[in-house]
């Protein structure tokens, strides 16, 4: 999960970049459909299979995090970096409301430490970032907020897919594909399909490849890790972007900042502490169990 949160600020950087000549869907379209040809020629010498019993799933988690995705790249274009970063980084708090509601009604349990140690981090995210919009920013604020929230369902499906057995690279493959299909549409419905200058393009490949290489690892934490602990240790994210913001466009990072980082990164610090006690704390239970 720190490489997918170190690739998705990389990823970030390069579409406020290519925002300036670009629509929303544009980006998402040229994103989707790099990262489905590098998949595809990554899969089919192996003999991938691209459907199996599970495909109904994959559309639904395809469309939930295409639609965040969308709110993520739309809002970047309107809003100060801090901000919109600020606001997509809510998905973890949604993904611990949504454990929370679903602990209260029997289904699983929620470790109260780790998701205490989400909420501290998500404090460190505000304490370092500051963010805030004037009263013309509302809409794409909102707009922003609601990619967070449909974002944290998009986790939880990848988790899922991941649990049934369903390969990474399958998943994300789907992802990609219909970021093309919608992107496509909108593309045809309301700006038109337009092909990006040598400088331009420059910049969608990086977006794609930040963005693949984020995917990957992201779909690998969620499925195979703990989901709190994955959450948490996206708010890396914002670390690496103070720090890419000082080292190399001579940003300076004041005592508040170090403080957000300190707090960000004691809070990550200690969600894989908790995790790793409690997996000690299971095998011991199911060793003695066995014996």
């Amino acid at each position: 999960m720190v490489l997918a949160s170190l690739a998705f600020c990389a990823m970030a950087v390069f579409v406020k970049l290519a925002s300036a000549s670009h629509h929303a869907v544009e980006i998402m379209f040229w994103r989707g459909l790099l990262g489905a040809l590098a998949i595809a020629a990554w899969a089919l010498p192996r003999g991938g299979a691209f459907v199996g019993e599970r495909f109904p799933a994959h559309l639904t988690r395809s469309a939930v995090g295409t639609a965040s995705l969308l709110c993520w790249y739309w809002s970047l274009g309107f809003l100060p970096l801090a901000t919109a970063m600020t606001l997509n980084y809510t998905s973890p708090l949604f993904i611990a409301a949504i454990l929370v509601g679903g602990a209260a009604m029997g289904r699983g349990r929620v470790e109260a430490p780790l998701a205490a140690a989400l909420l501290v981090g998500f404090g460190g995210i505000v304490l370092l970032l500051r963010p805030s919009f004037a009263a013309d920013d509302v809409l794409p604020a909102t707009v922003g907020l609601i990619g967070g929230a449909v974002s944290a369902l998009a986790y939880l499906q990848v988790r899922k897919l991941g649990q049934a057995g369903e390969p990474g690279w399958r998943i994300v493959f789907w992802f990609c594909a219909m970021q093309v299909v919608l992107g496509a549409v909108a593309m045809i419905a309301h700006i038109g399909m337009r092909l990006p200058n040598a400088h331009n393009a420059g910049l969608l490949v990086a977006v794609a490849g930040s963005a693949l290489i984020g995917q990957v690892c992201m779909t690998r934490a969620f499925s195979r890790g703990k989901t709190l602990l994955a959450a948490n240790l996206q708010y890396l994210g914002v670390v690496f972007a103070a720090i890419a913001g000082w080292w190399l466009l001579d940003e300076r990072i004041d005592r508040s900042a170090l403080a957000g980082m300190a707090v960000i990164l004691a809070s990550g610090a200690a969600a894989t502490a908790l995790t790793a006690r409690q997996g000690s704390k299971a095998r011991a239970d199911a060793a003695g169990q066995a014996s």
